[in-house]
């Protein structure tokens, strides 16, 4: 419905209030001038001529006919106003309430005015205060989830380390091949630990509000096939097979090259690392309709479940397979979601008993440039 200024409504109800009240007051006149004529005439005829030579009879008349036009409209004009001001009143409560920390209630949009788009912006920002604290409320439970587990994946290759060079300096080995294996497994869980610790940074600093991508025009077949190379010990030893399928004429994506590097590491390497029972890891590369390069790193691995489905990507979410047993640290698809969106693209997961696969979206360059 058309919106109404404020201003016109009280435009409109002062000269409605001025006219009602002009015809009120001639009414009043006619009501009581009637009245006499009615009571007595000769007393109606004697008031006339009294008027008739008496200016100032006239002019009280007259500041007594100003007077009553006055009442009527002050009367008239404040309550035709009362719906205006009681909404004003109704909303002034209800930002009250919603100062209190009551964000439940809806301020109701009762007119088609000023007030009514108020109303709408008071809604609207209770619902983004709601959800903003929503996610406050969110962010200190994985802050408390983020000391726990790193207390946890910190302290797990740290005692390790700690243990088995405490047997070495105790010369606690029967022979060099014990002791070549105390030193192997405490330099594993230190590059474990730096490993971690490398991500955190890394999720600091991509979460940095200065943080400034160094895009270039950069063949993505071409990248993702290097990024399989570093993989290709493991890929071989697993037996599993591999490959980058390119169903797109269009490769040449505007990115930070190190950092979908990284993308491509963590999301294959995360597949290494728990698709149990895969026996293949493939990335697929086709364009969409909405000018779009779609990459599709999949595998016929063991499923990821539907509840891990939707919180994956969340900060230090680790997926369970029991009640204990964690499974990483919760960073790497963060990391990687994190870099996607600062290329202005979308990643997310599907997965079923036949394949797992998340997909990368990234906006195209024009194809005149590539």
């Amino acid at each position: 419905m058309k919106q109404t200024s404020i201003k016109i409504y009280v435009v409109k109800q002062l000269v409605m209030g001025s006219i009602l009240a002009f015809i009120l007051t001639i009414f009043t006149f006619i009501v009581c001038f009637g009245s006499l004529h009615i009571i007595s005439k000769a007393a109606y005829d004697c008031f006339l001529n009294t008027c008739n030579q008496s200016p100032g009879l006239m002019g009280g008349i007259l500041l007594l006919t100003i007077v009553i036009f006055l009442v009527y409209f002050l009367l008239i004009f404040m309550k035709r106003m009362n719906t205006l001001t009681d909404y004003i009143g109704e909303i002034t409560e209800y930002v009250g309430r919603i100062a209190e920390g009551n964000l439940e209630i809806q301020v109701p949009v009762r007119q088609h005015n000023e007030l009514a788009i108020l109303a709408d912006g008071i809604n609207e920002m209770a619902g983004d205060l709601k959800i903003f604290i929503e996610k406050e409320h969110e962010w200190d439970r994985q802050k408390y989830n983020l000391i726990t587990n790193l207390s946890h994946d910190l302290k797990t290759p740290l005692m390790s380390v700690m243990g088995y060079l405490e047997l070495i300096c105790s010369k606690k080995y029967d022979d060099e091949d014990t002791l070549a294996h105390y030193s192997q497994v405490a330099f594993d869980k230190s590059r474990q630990l730096k490993e971690l610790i490398q991500q955190l940074f890394e999720l600091s600093k991509l979460n940095d509000p200065d943080m400034k991508l160094h895009k270039e025009k950069v063949n993505m077949e071409e990248l993702v096939s290097q990024v399989f190379l570093g993989f290709m010990p493991e890929l071989e030893k697993r037996k599993l097979s591999y490959g980058v399928e390119c169903a797109s004429v269009h490769k040449i994506a505007n990115v930070d090259a190190q950092l979908m590097v990284r993308v491509f590491e963590n999301l294959i390497g995360n597949a290494l690392k728990y698709a149990k029972g895969a026996h293949y890891i493939m990335v697929t590369i086709e364009e969409s309709m909405n000018e779009e390069i779609v990459f599709h790193v999949y595998n016929d691995g063991e499923p990821i479940a539907g509840r891990d489905q939707e919180k994956i990507f969340m900060r230090f979410y680790q997926t369970k397979k029991g009640e204990s047993e964690k499974e990483g640290s919760g960073i790497g698809l963060a990391v990687v979601q994190t870099i996607v969106a600062l290329h202005k693209g979308t990643i997310c997961v599907k997965s079923n008993s036949e394949k797992t696969d998340f997909i990368v979206k990234l906006p195209m360059t024009d194809k005149s440039e590539g």
